[in-house]
C-alpha cells in the first residue's frame, strides 16, 4: 500500500513501460494516504491482476490520484479500478477484464472523479457509479465497448456529466441512469449497437439527454420509466431504431 505522495513512471511515451503483477487476492496498487492532500501520479505502467483474484487491481481509498497512459487488467471477478475516496483522474488508459472496468464508490460529497479519454473494454460492466456514491463524476471522451453487460451504469447520488463518449456493442444497455441518479447530463455521445436499450431511465430523476447519436440498439432508443414529464428532458437527439430481426 502507498500511504504518501509518489510519482511512478515507466518508459516515456504513450503505453505501458513498466509492469506490476499482483499476487493472488491482493491489489496491484492501493493508494490510501494518511494525509488527504497527498498526491500520486502514475503513468506508463501495466497493472495485471491474477485471474479470479478477490481484489481490485488498482484500488484508490483517499488522496489526489492520477493514472494516465497505463493498462489495467482485472481478475474477472473484481473491478479493474476501484475508486472509494479522494479526487481521482483516469486519463488515456486501457481498462479491461474486470467485473467492472471502473467502479466509483466515493461516499464523501466533496470527492470527485474524472474519467477522461480511456478505452474501457471487455469487462462485465464498463463503468459503474455505485449506489451510495455521493461524488460528482465526469465521464468524457471514453470508448466503452464490448462489455458483457451495461456500458455505463449510474446509481450514485452525485451529479454526473457524460459527454462525448462512444458507447457501443455492449451486451446490456448502453447507459442506465438508475434509481438514485438525480443529477445527470448526457450530451454529445454516440450510443450504438448495444443489445439492450440505448439509454434507460427506469426511475426518472433530474436528467438531461441532449444532442446524442443513438443508433441501432436492441431495445428502445431511450426508455423512461416512472417519471414525471418535467423531470427528464430529451432534446435534439438523432435516433435510429434497430432493424427488426
Amino acid at each position: 500500500m502507498i500511504d504518501k505522495s509518489v510519482f511512478i513512471r515507466g518508459d516515456r511515451g504513450v503505453g505501458s513501460g513498466a509492469e506490476i503483477n499482483a499476487p493472488m487476492n491482493a491489489p496491484c496498487l492501493r493508494f490510501e494516504p494518511k494525509q488527504g492532500a497527498a498526491q500520486a501520479v502514475i503513468a506508463n505502467v501495466s497493472f495485471n491482476a491474477k485471474i479470479n483474484s478477490h481484489a481490485a487491481c488498482v484500488d484508490i481509498g483517499s488522496g489526489v490520484f492520477t493514472l494516465k497512459e497505463s493498462d489495467v487488467f482485472g481478475s474477472g471477478v473484481r473491478p479493474a479500478v476501484r475508486i472509494a475516496g479522494g479526487t481521482v483522474m483516469l486519463e488515456r488508459n486501457r481498462i479491461g477484464a474486470g467485473s467492472e472496468g471502473v467502479i466509483v464508490e466515493q461516499a464523501h460529497t466533496l470527492s470527485e472523479s474524472f474519467i477522461i479519454d480511456n478505452k474501457i473494454i471487455s469487462n462485465k460492466v464498463g463503468i459503474d457509479v455505485a449506489a451510495g456514491s455521493r461524488a460528482d463524476v465526469v465521464v468524457a471522451g471514453n470508448e466503452i465497448l464490448n462489455n458483457r453487460d451495461t456500458g455505463l451504469n449510474v446509481a450514485g447520488y452525485g451529479a454526473i456529466k457524460i459527454f462525448g463518449n462512444i458507447i457501443r456493442e455492449n451486451r446490456g444497455a448502453g447507459v442506465v441512469l438508475d434509481k438514485y441518479s438525480k443529477l445527470s447530463h448526457l450530451r454529445l455521445n454516440e450510443i450504438a449497437g448495444n443489445d439492450g436499450d440505448g439509454v434507460a431511465i427506469p426511475f426518472g430523476g433530474n436528467v438531461i439527454v441532449e444532442n446524442n447519436l443513438i443508433v441501432g440498439n436492441g431495445g428502445m432508443p431511450i426508455f423512461i420509466g416512472e417519471s414525471k414529464a418535467d423531470t427528464v428532458r430529451v432534446l435534439n437527439n438523432e435516433i435510429v431504431p434497430a432493424r427488426e430481426k
